[in-house]
């Protein structure tokens, strides 16, 4: 990518009053996105029986899928999502989907440098949409790949790793 390629990112007043306050970033936990994509970060069933070799149907090969998808899901709590879009022009779509307050315009170069200072673990990267050109079975791949129906999104993530010192990615216990 283009060190001086553009990047937005739509924001809410709340979210965007707290960007300017505390000079710091919104990163939401992954599995928490599940709230408008349940896939959010989870392979395709279709693509974990291609990947592991698993019959469908079959008792043991469906349950090795569920325990597989569980430790995706569980895992996912341990990582923090902030979303950016490649920017090309406005989207009526992206508007209308996330535009309920403003948005913030950036360059990839600033929000890489910006990231690099952090103390936790940080990937960057473009959003992959569909499974079909994935190969292998890697969880941090998922966090970059979203289903085809987000395409237009063209997104650009920065996702923080952050394990909870005593119980590790188990963020769902109170």
């Amino acid at each position: 990518m283009a060190p001086d390629a553009s990047i937005c990112r739509f924001l809410d007043f709340h979210k965007f009053r707290d960007l300017f306050a505390n000079e710091e970033l919104y990163f939401r936990r992954t599995d928490l996105f599940k709230e408008t994509d349940p896939s959010e970060a989870l392979p395709s069933d279709e693509y974990v029986r291609a990947a592991c070799g698993l019959r469908k149907y079959h008792l043991d090969d469906e349950r090795a899928l569920n325990n597989n998808q569980a430790f995706a899901r569980q895992n996912s709590e341990a990582y923090f999502i902030s979303c950016w879009q490649l920017f090309e022009g406005e989207t009526l779509d992206m508007w209308k989907t996330y535009g309920n307050g403003v948005a913030v315009f950036s360059r990839f170069d600033f929000l890489k440098s910006a990231v690099s200072t952090m103390l936790d673990d940080i990937c960057l990267g473009i959003v992959h949409y569909g499974d079909k050109d994935m190969t292998g079975y890697n969880l941090i791949r998922f966090l970059f790949t979203k289903r085809r129906c987000f395409l237009k999104e063209r997104e650009l993530r920065v996702v923080l790793q952050s394990y909870d010192p005593v119980a590790g990615s188990n963020r769902h216990y109170d």
